[in-house]
């Protein structure tokens, strides 16, 4: 089945949009990074399939830069979750969580076709 790389892209984006959220909604401490990781992963998927993948260098900075973007949100999806009775604040960093990676899929998609789909140059 010949599927175009916005079609693979986007599905993509949904499979790692559900297992981001079901992650956010653990209890663990390291949520943060975990999310990161599945961002990072994310974003190099989408590169590949438009054929400009990134460089080992890129993609560290790439992961640095969601995992400080992801303590932010997670203070943000703390206080927000703290405030609603239990079972809604779990929802509510599930919701943030699947929302900010179906968001950055959708936003890296819009970025590699407005430049036609083509690699980037280097």
């Amino acid at each position: 089945m010949d599927t175009s790389p916005r079609d693979a892209a986007t599905r993509r984006i949904h499979q790692l949009a559900i297992a981001g959220g079901i992650f956010a909604a653990l209890p663990l401490p390291i949520t943060t990074a975990g999310l990161a990781l599945i961002e990072t992963r994310l974003a190099a998927y989408i590169a590949k399939t438009y054929q400009a993948p990134f460089s080992s260098r890129e993609m560290a900075a790439i992961g640095a830069g969601l995992a400080l973007g992801g303590r932010g949100l997670k203070y943000l999806a703390r206080g927000a979750s703290r405030r609603v009775p239990f079972p809604f604040g779990i929802l509510i960093r599930a919701g943030i969580a699947a929302g900010t990676i179906e968001g950055l899929g959708h936003a890296l998609i819009f970025f590699y076709e407005s430049r036609g789909g083509a690699a980037l140059p280097r």
